[in-house]
C-alpha cells in the first residue's frame, strides 16, 4: 500500500469517528471543517510521506468570521487566502501532546488508533476553549 493510499484510507476512517459529526472534508487543503454560524472549526491535516511512512501533522483551529471579515478590506492577501485562515489555530506540541504521527501499513491500526485519540482530545481541548 503506498502512502496516498494509507492517506485515503484514515480519511474514510477518520470520516466516521463521532467526534467529527458535522464535519466535512475540504479535499484541497485536507482539513476537516465544521461551520456553525459566526464560528468555524477546522482541523487541518498537513501530510508528506517519508522513508518510515506516511507523517501526518495536525493543525486545530478556530476562526471567527465577524472578527476577520472586519480585516478584509486592510489585507494585502487574496481573499481565498483570508477566509481559510483561522483566527487561532494550534499545534498538538502547543498543547503539550504530540504533535506528528507516523502511519505505516505494518502497523496501521495502532497507528490509527494512537491519531485518532489524539485528534479527538486536541480538537476537544481546543474548541471547547474558543467558543465565543
Amino acid at each position: 500500500m503506498t502512502n496516498g493510499e494509507i492517506f485515503q484510507l484514515t480519511l474514510e476512517r477518520l470520516k466516521a469517528e463521532p467526534f467529527l459529526n458535522g464535519f466535512k472534508f475540504r479535499k484541497r487543503d485536507s482539513s476537516f471543517l465544521k461551520q456553525d454560524g459566526d464560528l468555524r472549526q477546522s482541523i487541518e491535516l498537513d501530510h508528506w510521506s517519508k522513508q518510515e511512512g506516511l507523517i501526518i501533522y495536525p493543525i486545530y483551529g478556530v476562526r471567527f468570521e465577524i472578527l476577520l471579515k472586519w480585516f478584509e478590506q486592510y489585507s494585502f492577501k487574496s481573499l481565498q487566502t483570508q477566509r481559510d485562515i483561522p483566527s487561532v489555530d494550534f499545534t498538538g506540541n502547543m498543547l503539550g501532546k504530540k504533535d506528528k504521527f507516523v502511519i505505516t501499513e505494518n502497523s496501521f491500526e495502532r497507528d490509527y488508533a494512537t491519531l485518532r485519540d489524539s485528534l479527538a482530545e486536541c480538537s476537544c481541548i481546543v474548541f471547547s476553549a474558543y467558543t465565543s
